[in-house]
């Protein structure tokens, strides 16, 4: 009986280990971004999947191998208040943004280039989830 109780024990903090595991993938914008970057670079369509929100929206996400990104430099954070919010949604950019938004400018290497990519990122359910990103400034 001991031994049962042990295993189910073990086996119990070995769930709850992975359920902390998640929550700090999505604890803040950039651990999201981080998760995100890393199912990118290891072609893992789920982890991509587990820190993006599609709200309403069709998830249409395609990842057919992994991403040759070989660094990322977060260069700016900032945080959407009301007035941020209205001007992204002045310009009709979908999914609306929201106060509280955080947009992250971030410089990345891939297959020796350098491209910068916009995140943007929500608190949903407690967690920080991608719901909008673009490239800008490629090589080309």
């Amino acid at each position: 009986m001991r031994s049962l109780i042990t295993g189910a024990f073990i086996a119990m903090l070995g769930l709850a280990g992975g359920v902390r595991s998640v929550l700090a993938q999505t604890a803040s914008p950039r651990a999201a971004l981080e998760t995100y970057l890393t199912g990118l670079k290891t072609g893992n369509l789920s982890l991509v999947l587990s820190v993006y929100y599609f709200g309403d929206r069709r998830p249409d996400f395609h990842l057919p191998h992994p991403i040759p990104i070989e660094s990322h430099r977060v260069l700016k954070e900032l945080v959407l208040d009301s007035v941020a919010a209205k001007e992204w949604n002045d310009r009709g950019i979908v999914p609306a943004a929201m106060p509280g938004d955080v947009q992250l400018e971030v410089q990345e290497r891939l297959s020796g280039h350098v491209e910068m990519f916009s995140y943007s990122l929500r608190r949903v359910d407690g967690k920080w989830l991608i719901y909008a990103h673009s490239s800008w400034g490629a090589p080309d």
